[in-house]
């Protein structure tokens, strides 16, 4: 397990969400049972992603702070790539992307692995971008195999700890391997870490902060595409998503270089 983080000291949701989950419970073992979630993405992200805010009573925003308290905030550092500069404020007020090998939902790198979440998902493709954040000491971490071996009858009982749901519908979404993200959620687990590759599956973000200092605002680039009617605003967004897009809007392309260029260095020098 990586320094910094306690695997059981994070406390449960309070007791007064427990209708509430109990519904999300529902619906999703409803979806499972009828063969229509979790297939396709990002149906099945969607559907995490709701019973996550059930369960841990949040929508899902991650908390920004300026660089000097970024800094001295507790935790360990963890990275995230971007295929496109655009979506960061997305995925900072709680809309969900990512699959992987260990479960749906958002996806980060620890220290050793950053290289790959800042270059390989962020900087290397045209308009990537990639995030530092923190994920703070007391999020309650397990890694992927006690979720993925735990036999039906703990499941029940362990989840049934905490939340009013039907035995029925724990079975519906226990009898699916692919969702071991649900059962995560469902024991209370904020994070899935795979310790040897140093990555990590986020499902509470209220055990995140960002820094702000490192998003695309603070280098100006929103604004260089959200300025004018709301028809230019369109055609900047359009731009974004073609391959000819620098070529056409070259003040945007050298602003995006130079703020690249300026976060990659902050990034190599450690400085965060």
């Amino acid at each position: 397990m990586p320094r910094g983080v306690n695997l059981h000291s994070h406390q449960p949701p309070e007791t007064t969400t427990v209708h509430h989950t109990a519904a999300a419970i529902r619906a999703v073992a409803r979806m499972v049972s009828l063969h229509q979630t979790l297939s396709p993405y990002p149906t099945r992200a969607i559907a995490l992603r709701a019973l996550s805010q059930a369960v841990f009573n949040n929508q899902g925003a991650i908390t920004g702070l300026d660089a000097e308290n970024f800094h001295s905030a507790p935790g360990i550092n963890l990275y995230r790539g971007l295929s496109n500069f655009r979506h960061v404020a997305e995925n900072l007020n709680g809309y969900w992307v990512g699959t992987g090998f260990m479960s749906d939902g958002n996806h980060y790198a620890g220290e050793s692995a950053k290289s790959e979440a800042i270059e390989d998902f962020g900087f290397s493709r045209t308009w990537g971008w990639a995030m530092i954040y923190k994920l703070c000491p007391d999020a309650r971490i397990t890694e992927l195999a006690p979720v993925e071996s735990m036999t039906l009858q703990r499941f029940i009982t362990e989840v049934r700890r905490h939340h009013d749901a039907a035995s029925s519908d724990l079975q519906a979404i226990h009898q699916d391997p692919r969702q071991v993200g649900l059962r995560a959620v469902l024991l209370n687990y904020d994070v899935m870490v795979n310790s040897e590759e140093d990555h990590y599956v986020v499902y509470n973000n209220d055990t995140l902060v960002y820094s702000e200092a490192f998003t695309p605002q603070a280098f100006g680039l929103l604004e260089a595409t959200n300025s004018g009617s709301a028809d230019a605003q369109q055609h900047a967004v359009s731009q974004l998503h073609r391959t000819s897009s620098m070529d056409s809007d070259n003040r945007l392309a050298i602003k995006y270089e130079s703020a690249r260029d300026k976060v990659r260095a902050l990034y190599a020098g450690g400085t965060p």
